[in-house]
């Protein structure tokens, strides 16, 4: 048989956190159930996605490949060291062939 996870009383009031923060800042919107977990899971995945990328390009700009320089408007901007331009393209030929 077949048994089903019943969500702990924590995971419902993450969840309710964040479904009640999203209408607080979208007061106008409104949605389904269906449309509401699409965009909490959507948001989830950004979220995440972000955070990885983040640790991604620290990782790139520590080798030197990727440049990280500040703007008091935007915050950090990321941009190719063109010096290693050479390296980068024969690092990526390396991964691909990894993969």
């Amino acid at each position: 048989m077949h048994r089903v996870e019943r969500p702990n009383d924590s995971d419902i009031e993450n969840v309710e956190k964040s479904i009640l923060r999203y209408f607080v800042r979208n007061p106008c919107a409104a949605d389904s159930a269906e449309g509401v977990a699409r965009w909490r899971l959507l948001h989830e995945r950004i979220d995440h996605s972000v955070e990885q990328t983040r640790e991604a390009l620290r990782i790139l700009v520590s080798k030197g490949y990727v440049l990280e320089e500040t703007s008091p408007v935007s915050g950090p901007i990321f941009r190719l060291n063109l010096a290693k331009r050479g390296e980068s393209e024969a690092l990526l030929r390396k991964l691909q062939q990894k993969g």
